[in-house]
């Protein structure tokens, strides 16, 4: 039901919804970039972790 009421609201809420998406998506690309990173302890470092 949430995800039908972001719809019927005004755009601010739906431009709300889509930062939220884009955040979640920048944390996944940050975990996933720190799992490849310790693989790679030289690269962690150099990252400034």
């Amino acid at each position: 039901m949430k995800q039908i009421k972001y719809f019927t609201l005004e755009p601010n809420s739906v431009l709300d919804v889509a930062l939220k998406m884009g955040w979640v998506l920048l944390k996944l690309v940050l975990v996933a970039f720190v799992a490849s990173t310790i693989e790679n302890p030289a690269m962690f470092v150099y990252a400034g972790f």
